[in-house]
């Protein structure tokens, strides 16, 4: 049971380190892994599984690459090999080349397994390899080891779900496993498949039989005791985790020492993923660099990368280098860092909403104040955010991120930063519309409109209920949406804010449309684009226009609409927008069609059609091919009508839009 779980590790490594009468070279084999995760028990397991392979016997050591006091110096560890393979000389040489050559040659003809443990380095293991093919060498390492030339490598991952399970119930016994089911998934969780917590898990039960294990999952379920709680008997995983820590820090090279720095400031996130510009922003250092830094610790089994450019956490080893952070970094450094990383995740919540939602206002950029530690630290300008390629990428890198958000949120509420918060709240309004509101946004909304209020952001308030309520009305919920567009415009006026006055008018006046309310619409709308036109905003000025005209239009009145329509369309002409021109051009033709002025409508549905087909646009291609099939049925040509609902349906049905595909379906046709 004490390796359940690593029968496929254990067959793995067996099988690679089986002599082959094929070569005449040694098998090298490297197991790495993070401190606590069994490499050190699998290699002396399977060493003993082994020893009828290498009748010539066994050579163990342990290098203390990592631990309390200096590595081992392979110069004197030959000494030692030398005498245990029965070497009887007063004098060995001194030089570590000379004596290196002497261990081969007691080595030549002989099969024997050399078991390395701890190591630190390639430099460390040189002089302690074998050159005959009948001797083989099992290493263990927390680091990859990567510049060990001809090395098999087993990389030891902590324990699968199932395994976990069989080594808690090998410790505390089936009984009291079988007896609190959901305390054994409390215990497992805390420790996060690492077999020495769950052994230090299992001694405490063990000691403690008259102990719940709902007791013990108690303690360990607060994620900052978890370290305190996972020792027994002068153990601890904390030890473990601080020998690989300590050793870099301590390094003479200030490579290490910057990684063991990394390390900590990382931990600062250390519940979330983060790629190379995210960690850049964190620790104020270049992309490339950071990059650098996270790939040298996923080499040191301190960071996991769980997929190309993702780097993460193991939940223990996170703790843990938030502990560091806070005992070794100043509070300034630490609210600096995550401001940085705060900042980024605002741009990067923008450039998101921008292509989630291209026809919204986006929100007014951040102030562009930086706070900086009392130690003035060298920071590297701030990373830029994502390029996305479209909105599906940008809607999987909300979800994928949306945790983490919600993290970053909170944090710039305790920050008393506003600014940010609402910032990000609301550019998640283009994930809520995709998701049809999600509660995790609703809380972010919640949050971050409560900073603000405490802070007396009006400008914050203003745009947090402009999106709440333009939410509202994408889930048919009007009422509610003219409810928090009116407070909206109540924090914009009194923020003498033009631009966000502007935008609700704009949304009450498409509330009031669906509504059904002309009079309020028109109103609005009027009011919206006399304030757009202050701000010099001519775009939205269009967008408003043609809100308008579908009011009118739905309200009969095609006359005021198509004045509307062309309003805009001499807007969008004016700053060469392709498809606002496309989307004015069916409406007008659409109203001319109503006002009986057939040739003026085919003109324009088929300039709106010609620039559809250029711009590849499928969606707005089949719109516009309706609107010319309802045209000629109109005017009595059915023939052509048929035609074009038919090309309108076609590609309606390849786009999977059901308005288009029934829109097709017309009586008669």
């Amino acid at each position: 049971m004490d390796f359940a779980g690593r029968e496929a590790e254990l067959e793995r490594l067996s099988a690679m380190l089986r002599p082959d009468p094929e070569t005449s070279v040694p098998r090298v084999v490297v197991v790495s892994g993070m401190a606590g995760v069994g490499k050190t028990a699998l290699a002396v397991h399977v060493a003993h599984r082994l020893r009828d392979q290498f009748p010539d016997g066994q050579l163990h050591a342990d290098l203390r690459g990592f631990g309390a006091g200096d590595a081992r110096n392979p110069h004197d560890l030959l000494a030692r090999f030398l005498t245990d393979l029965g070497m009887r000389e007063k004098r060995l040489p001194e030089h570590p080349d000379d004596r290196a050559a002497r261990f081969r040659s007691a080595l030549d003809g002989r099969r024997v397994l050399v078991l390395l443990d701890n190591a630190r380095d390639a430099a460390q293991l040189t002089p302690l390899l074998p050159g005959s093919g009948g001797c083989a060498v099992l290493i263990t390492s927390r680091h990859t080891l990567a510049d060990l030339p001809g090395a098999g490598r087993l990389r030891l991952e902590p324990l699968d779900a199932e395994g976990q399970r069989l080594l808690l119930i090998s410790l505390c016994g089936s009984r009291r496993a079988r007896d609190e089911p959901e305390a054994v998934a409390r215990i497992l969780d805390a420790c996060g498949g690492l077999p020495l917590a769950l052994r230090l898990a299992g001694a405490q039960l063990a000691n403690r039989p008259g102990w719940p294990l709902a007791a013990l999952a108690r303690r360990l379920d607060s994620s900052r005791g978890r370290l305190r709680a996972l020792s027994a008997g002068g153990v601890a995983v904390q030890d473990a985790f601080a020998m690989s820590y300590v050793a870099m820090r301590d390094s003479p090279l200030p490579a290490e020492a910057e990684r063991a720095r990394g390390f900590r400031m990382l931990g600062l996130w250390s519940g979330h993923t983060l790629a190379a510009e995210s960690a850049a922003a964190l620790l104020g250092r270049p992309v490339e660099e950071a990059h650098d830094l996270l790939e040298a610790l996923v080499d040191a089994h301190l960071l996991q990368t769980p997929s190309p450019g993702q780097y993460t956490f193991h939940d223990l080893l996170g703790e843990y280098a938030l502990e560091r952070a806070a005992a070794e970094e100043s509070r300034e450094t630490r609210v600096a860092a995550r401001l940085r990383l705060l900042v980024w995740y605002t741009a990067a919540v923008a450039e998101a909403d921008a292509v989630l939602t291209p026809r919204s206002h986006p929100l007014p950029p951040p102030e562009t104040e930086t706070e900086t530690d009392t130690e003035a630290e060298a920071v590297a300008p701030p990373p830029p955010p994502p390029a996305f390629a479209g909105a599906e990428q940008a809607l999987q890198w909300c979800v994928r991120e949306l945790p983490a958000l919600s993290e970053a949120i909170r944090l710039a509420a305790r920050y008393a930063r506003p600014d940010l918060a609402w910032r990000m709240a609301a550019g998640l309004f283009g994930y809520a519309q995709r998701f049809w509101w999600t509660r995790e946004w609703e809380r972010c909304m919640r949050l971050a409109l409560r900073c603000a209020e405490e802070h007396h952001d009006l400008v914050g308030q203003g745009w947090l209920h402009s999106r709440t309520g333009t939410a509202h009305g994408s889930a048919h919920r009007l009422e509610l949406c003219l409810d928090h567009l009116h407070l909206a415009l109540t924090c914009f006026e009194k923020a003498d804010d033009v631009t966000g006055q502007a935008s609700s008018y704009a949304g009450l006046a498409e509330a009031h449309r669906r509504l059904g309310r002309l009079g309020e619409t028109l109103s609005c709308g009027e009011r919206a684009v006399e304030l757009y036109r202050r701000a010099g905003d001519t775009r939205s000025v269009a967008t408003v226009l043609s809100s308008m005209g579908d009011a009118l239009m739905e309200a009969g009145e095609p006359a005021g609409a198509e004045q509307r329509y062309r309003e805009a369309l001499e807007l969008w002409r004016d700053h060469d927008v392709l498809d606002g021109m496309a989307t004015a051009l069916t409406r007008i033709g659409d109203s001319l069609r109503a006002l009986n002025r057939p040739a003026e409508a085919f003109r324009a549905l088929e300039e709106a059609l010609r620039i559809r087909l250029r711009l590849g646009e499928r969606g707005g291609t089949a719109e516009t091919l309706e609107t010319i099939a309802l045209t000629h049925f109109h005017f009595g040509d059915q023939l052509a009508a048929r035609e074009h609902w038919e090309r309108s349906l076609t590609m309606g049905r390849k786009l999977r839009l059901p308005a288009r595909a029934a829109g097709a379906a017309r009586p008669g046709l």
